[in-house]
C-alpha cells in the first residue's frame, strides 16, 4: 500500500492563494481562527497564505476587513486580501483604506452581494483597480461567465484571478482562459482528469496558482497532486508561490 502521501512535504516554497478566516452562521467550520490555521499550514509545509474575511463576503465588507487586520496582527505569514462591494461602498474611502494598509489584493462576490457584474455598477472601480495595479479575485461560482468575459475583455490590463473553478465550469472556463490572457486560475477545486495538462495546453504555467480554499477544503491534496504531476521544478515553484508573489508586486 502506497503511504507516500502520509509523509509528504513540499520541496518548493508555498504561498496559498485562497484561505478565509472567520466564522459562518450557516455551518460550523472545523477551523475558523488564525492560530489553528497556522497550525494546519505548518503541518502541510505552507509558508504563507493570502487570506480574506468571511464577514466581508457575507455581511459587511468594512467591518470584515477590519476584523481581518485585527486577526492577522503583525504575523507576516498572512497577507490580507480585502473584500469590497462596488454597489454599496464609497470608492474614495475604500481607496484611502487600501493605500493606508498597502493592500495588493481585493475580492468581490457579485452573487452573494446581489449586484450584476456590469459597467454601470463596477466601471469606476475597475478604472481605479487598473490604475493602482491591484489584483482582483473572483470566484467562478459568483459570476455569469458572459458578464465576466465582457467586462475583462474590455479591462484587459487588470490582473484577475478566477478562483474555485471545478468540473461543472469546464465547458466555459477553458475557452474563457484561452481568450482572456489577463486572467489567472486558482486551482483549489480543479480536480478533473488531466486537469493540469489541459490548462498547460492553452495557457502558460505563469497563470496557474496553487490555492486550497481552506477551511472548506484541506490544504494538502492539491499541493500533493502538483508535486506528483509531470512538471519541472521551475513551473512547480511558480505555481506554488512565484506566480502569486508576482501578481501582488506593485510593478
Amino acid at each position: 500500500m502506497d503511504t507516500d502521501h502520509l509523509n509528504f512535504k513540499p520541496h518548493v516554497p508555498v504561498f496559498d492563494a485562497n484561505v478565509s478566516l472567520g466564522r459562518l452562521t450557516t455551518r460550523k467550520l472545523a477551523v475558523d481562527n488564525l492560530p489553528e490555521t497556522l497550525d494546519i499550514m505548518n503541518r502541510n509545509g505552507i509558508d504563507k497564505s493570502l487570506v480574506y474575511s468571511t464577514h466581508s463576503m457575507n455581511f459587511d465588507t468594512g467591518d470584515g476587513n477590519q476584523l481581518l487586520l485585527e486577526s492577522i496582527g503583525d504575523d507576516q505569514r498572512f497577507i490580507p486580501m480585502f473584500g469590497f462591494n462596488p454597489a454599496t461602498l464609497n470608492l474614495l474611502k475604500f481607496k484611502e483604506i487600501i493605500e493606508k494598509h498597502q493592500i495588493r489584493a481585493i475580492q468581490t462576490w457579485p452573487l452573494t452581494q446581489n449586484y450584476p457584474l456590469t459597467e454601470w455598477i463596477i466601471d469606476d472601480w475597475l478604472n481605479w483597480i487598473q490604475e493602482y495595479n491591484l489584483t482582483l479575485f473572483m470566484s467562478a461560482s459568483q459570476i455569469d461567465p458572459r458578464d465576466f468575459y465582457n467586462i475583462f475583455h474590455r479591462f484587459n490590463k487588470i490582473k484577475v484571478v478566477l478562483t474555485e473553478v471545478h468540473y461543472s465550469h469546464i465547458s466555459w472556463v477553458i475557452p474563457l482562459l484561452s481568450n482572456l490572457e489577463n486572467v489567472s486560475l486558482e486551482i483549489s477545486k480543479f480536480y478533473i482528469n488531466d486537469g493540469l495538462k489541459r490548462l498547460l495546453d492553452i495557457m502558460s504555467y505563469k497563470r496557474i496558482l496553487y490555492g486550497s480554499n481552506f477551511p472548506y477544503q484541506p490544504m494538502g491534496p492539491q499541493l500533493y497532486n502538483l508535486h506528483k504531476s509531470d512538471i519541472d521544478t521551475t513551473s512547480l515553484t511558480a505555481i506554488c508561490s512565484g506566480n502569486l508573489e508576482e501578481l501582488l508586486r506593485n510593478n
